[in-house]
């Protein structure tokens, strides 16, 4: 097994990319298998066994990540789910670019976090949006609103 060619980046001459073309390699995506139906963009959490995921579906919830599927996911299928990084969330609600997100109650969809409710932020929008519309976010390990050392 040969290593691929280090990259000079600081070489401003190179037409050469550390990290590949724009948008790519952004994110850590780890594959999981799903416990029920999903959707693109939907927030998702820990099944109550290892490796399974469903939609989260509460704000409280421990939220892992994002589904980064290009269709539905149905249960018992391998789903990808960014976990940390770039990704397209579905926006539940309206967002203004810059807000930390949580999951939406029965939907999984991301919402702005309610900072006095205690609610568990998985990503931050990264444009504007509104309901309903798939737009990029920052996935962040989850944290809670009124967690003091963050």
């Amino acid at each position: 097994m040969s290593l691929a060619p280090l990259v000079d980046i600081a070489n401003r001459h190179s037409n050469l990319q550390a990290l590949g073309p724009v948008g790519a390699q952004l994110a850590i995506i780890v594959p999981y298998q799903a416990g029920g139906a999903l959707t693109p963009g939907q927030g998702v959490k820990f099944s109550t066994a290892d490796g399974i995921v469903v939609q989260s579906a509460a704000e409280t919830d421990l939220h892992i990540g994002v589904y980064v599927g290009d269709s539905a996911g149905a249960s018992g299928q391998s789903v990808p789910i960014c976990v940390l990084g770039l990704a397209t969330g579905l926006a539940g609600d309206t967002i203004t670019r810059g807000q930390r997100l949580t999951c939406e109650t029965t939907t999984g969809r991301l919402v702005p976090v309610d900072a006095s409710a205690g609610e568990v932020v998985v990503a931050i929008a990264l444009a504007s949006a509104v309901d309903g519309d798939l737009f990029p976010v920052l996935v962040v390990p989850s944290i809670t609103t009124d967690d003091t050392t963050a």
